[in-house]
């Protein structure tokens, strides 16, 4: 295996914003929504198609990745019924999963459940904790948010088949030639960026753990209003920590949203009410 990339961490972090931009934070993309037609280019049409590795490929080729795997028609063409094997059959970093493993931001599994694969569903992980993988996915119809129990090796009802770690595409990626890295300007030269009239950037009110100011502040106090006990109370000094993101996860749940401990425009709402 490649050795983990020093910059991964910034790779992650990039991965992240496009996911959330890509399921439009928590709301979900409609088929009929502009920014999925662009991310999809324009395939999903409802007849037949299923649009789960186009996300994927999408978020490759935004990362940099120019590996003859990534099947974009602003690459080197897509090809028909390649979306998923071309990355579980032609892509270095595929194998199977490993027992007890935690996946990371930008991961991408795969699942499916009959000997010829007709189920198979692709999709990236935006965080892995305790027995939930909370991931982005394309497909649904649209795109959406999802939270997963793992057990026993299944994701609901399918079996865990295939993870393709994002460190190992970059490395990969890299000792090939084939990552287009920030020194040459990619990332800040985004296509999608140019191309669309709301760049993959997350919004000024989503927050996660690493963010601080008043903003956090305005949380904490929210989510303290919720509270009886002073005990439990969070320390509103506008640090968004493990300790408001537990509380978020908190409230989250108990309004049953994905409890993943962001909060964008679906929580605020349900703190507001």
């Amino acid at each position: 295996m490649n050795q983990q990339p020093k910059d991964i961490a910034l790779y992650r972090a990039r991965a992240l914003e496009l996911l959330d931009y890509a399921t439009d934070e928590d709301q979900g993309r409609s088929e009929s929504d502009l920014q999925y037609k662009l991310i999809t280019e324009a395939r999903d049409t409802g007849k037949a198609y299923s649009s789960c590795g186009d996300l994927v490929h999408w978020m490759l080729y935004r990362l940099g990745v120019r590996e003859y795997f990534v099947n974009r028609a602003e690459h080197l063409g897509w090809k028909m019924g390649r979306n998923i094997s071309l990355l579980a059959w032609k892509c270095a970093a595929t194998r199977r999963p490993r027992k007890n493993e935690k996946y990371s931001a930008g991961d991408i599994l795969m699942i499916w459940n009959d000997a010829g694969g007709k189920d198979a569903h692709v999709f990236v992980v935006r965080e892995h904790v305790g027995d939930i993988i909370y991931s982005a996915d394309y497909g649904q119809p649209g795109g959406a948010r999802r939270g997963r129990m793992l057990r026993n090796g299944f994701l609901g009802n399918r079996k865990l088949q295939i993870v393709i770690p994002l460190e190992d595409i970059i490395s990969n990626a890299r000792a090939a030639g084939k990552l287009i890295t920030d020194d040459e300007k990619l990332l800040a030269e985004d296509k999608a960026e140019q191309s669309t009239p709301n760049p993959p950037t997350r919004r000024r009110n989503t927050l996660r753990v690493g963010d601080e100011g008043q903003l956090v502040k305005v949380l904490q106090e929210s989510l303290n209003l919720l509270i009886a006990d002073d005990d439990v109370r969070l320390v509103v000094d506008g640090d968004f920590g493990p300790k408001t993101r537990g509380r978020v996860r908190v409230f989250q749940h108990s309004v049953k949203l994905i409890a993943d401990g962001v909060v964008g425009s679906r929580t605020w709402t349900a703190l507001e009410q």
